[in-house]
């Protein structure tokens, strides 16, 4: 069986559902050509879908690597990154939820929207500084937003 096949055979389980199968197949290909892009990224979308969400972001960053030119993936990784942030915070983990902001708005600066969990985060993790420069760069990258700074070191809501 070629790598296509291969590749296509596990991509049938990914739309079908069955993550495990396509997980199977995805590292099968990546056993045989660790640099194999769609498998890669596929494989990290499920892993996504799973909540194994470092791992997704690993896996969608390694081919990323590879391609940065694919627009889906860029956008993937983004989503995977605040996802990982997201559930972090949630965890109270919010020294880890500040990373994975940090490295989503490292990776797309624009979003203003993830500036801004980004400071709630740093907020949150006790870095007020830090915090407030994340909330100005959303500010700026929205003005309508509403995001509202009171005193350096406060945000009021």
């Amino acid at each position: 069986m070629t790598s296509a096949e291969a590749l296509h055979i596990a991509f049938g389980h990914h739309q079908a559902g069955d993550l495990e199968r396509a997980r199977t197949g995805y590292q099968q290909i990546l056993e045989l050509d660790p640099a194999q892009f769609d498998a890669l990224q596929l494989l990290g979308v499920v892993e996504w879908r799973s909540g194994n969400l470092d791992l997704a972001a690993d896996l969608i960053a390694r081919a990323m690597a590879l391609n940065a030119g694919v627009a889906d993936v860029r956008e993937n990784y983004r989503q995977v990154l605040v996802a990982l942030g997201a559930a972090r915070s949630a965890n109270g983990d919010f020294p880890g939820a500040a990373k994975a902001y940090q490295r989503a708005v490292d990776h797309e600066p624009g979003r203003w929207d993830v500036w801004n969990n980004l400071a709630n985060a740093l907020r949150n993790a006790g870095r007020a500084d830090e915090a407030v420069d994340a909330y100005h760069r959303a500010a700026k990258l929205a003005p309508a937003s509403g995001i509202v700074l009171s005193q350096p070191g406060q945000h009021a809501e």
